[in-house]
């Protein structure tokens, strides 16, 4: 995906800036005929317009409230957001007709961490349509349950507030420090972030297309850094933070096949999680 860096001191309202951007049906209408829809219909220009101005609302009305419903007001904003984007990218119209997911709580003594969401709705969910969207090749509808705490360890900006609260918990990133050298660069992995598996070939085998753009790992002297060498013509395999900060992604054991959702579906999940408990 082609990136274009931008330098703001407000880069939450520089993003909805641009994101606003496509609440004109004149660019709309610009964008759809660009990418193959010469003759979008009004209802889709409008499904598009106006889910993104009423995401940008519940942003703004979640700051303004406590976490009794901030969760809640957050997921709608998601919701739409990733709905007017869809449609956008999509070109059409996509129906959706219930959340996609159900939560089930154990105990009403349970911990956040121990929500289990299950994904349901494979055709009209807003959880598969977004998926079939933002992530075509993870099919996790028949995924089975999913655990609060597996969605917060993949979140990379969360990692840290993870591992303190959850000692047991394993994580499914891990953070990549880049070592720019004259002729290629190289990847560095602190050995803590691992101690929670097993092993590391437990860490390396569930990275999606490890093998097919890495080196084997190398180890370093008392094992201070796992060293990682790209492979020529290798593809970047890892995911990023709001600060920049590169992590490798795991992927999820779940009936005998292995997930990975991108992060935004991740996102998803949790936010529903989260706002389904807030009310």
């Amino acid at each position: 995906m082609e990136t274009k860096r931008i330098f703001t001191e407000l880069p939450e309202d520089e993003q909805w800036r641009l994101l606003m951007h496509y609440t004109y049906p004149i660019n709309i209408k610009s964008f759809l005929k660009n990418n193959g829809n010469s003759n979008p219909s009004e209802k889709l220009v409008e499904s598009i317009s106006s889910s993104l101005l009423q995401a940008k609302e519940y942003f703004q009305a979640c700051k303004l409230c406590t976490l009794q419903i901030s969760p809640l007001l957050m997921y709608y904003g998601t919701t739409n957001l990733l709905y007017g984007i869809s449609n956008l990218i999509t070109g059409r119209e996509n129906k959706i007709e219930n959340h996609g997911m159900s939560v089930q709580i154990d105990d009403a003594d349970s911990k956040i961490a121990d929500i289990n969401i299950y994904p349901k709705s494979p055709k009209t969910g807003a959880l598969s349509v977004f998926c079939n969207v933002f992530c075509s090749t993870c099919k996790i509808i028949k995924s089975g349950k999913w655990k609060m705490e597996e969605l917060f360890a993949s979140i990379p900006d969360l990692l840290n507030d993870f591992l303190d609260c959850y000692k047991e918990g394993r994580p499914y990133v891990i953070p990549v420090q880049i070592l720019k050298q004259r002729n290629n660069n190289i990847e560095r992995i602190k050995p803590l972030y691992l101690e929670r598996f097993e092993g590391f070939n437990d860490v390396f085998g569930k990275i999606k297309e490890f093998e097919n753009n890495y080196l084997p790992p190398q180890y370093t002297s008392q094992v201070k850094y796992i060293i990682l060498h790209p492979k020529m013509g290798s593809k970047n395999i890892g995911i990023y933070s709001i600060s920049g900060q590169k992590f490798l992604k795991l992927s999820y054991l779940k009936n005998g096949n292995l997930y990975n959702p991108s992060l935004e579906i991740i996102m998803f999940m949790a936010l529903y999680a989260l706002g389904f408990i807030s009310t």
